[in-house]
């Protein structure tokens, strides 16, 4: 994990670390990624509380951000 300020920076196997994190006092954590990333936090039972920001771009047909989710 490299950290600048109060910015942390997670290897691909981010998830164990992420959770480690969520059960530590403390503010909020925000993540910032796409939506197969939020995908991944939703699988791995880390969100309490999603917050989108949406920008549109054409990138073709996309990725749908709910489809996969199961509810």
């Amino acid at each position: 994990m490299l950290q600048r300020g109060r910015m942390r920076l997670l290897p691909s196997t981010w998830w164990p670390i992420l959770r480690n994190m969520k059960r530590q006092e403390g503010k909020p954590i925000f993540a910032h990624g796409g939506v197969s990333f939020a995908q991944n936090l939703v699988k791995h039972g880390l969100v309490d509380e999603f917050r989108f920001s949406i920008h549109s771009v054409a990138i073709g047909k996309g990725i749908s951000g709910c489809v996969t989710i199961p509810i």
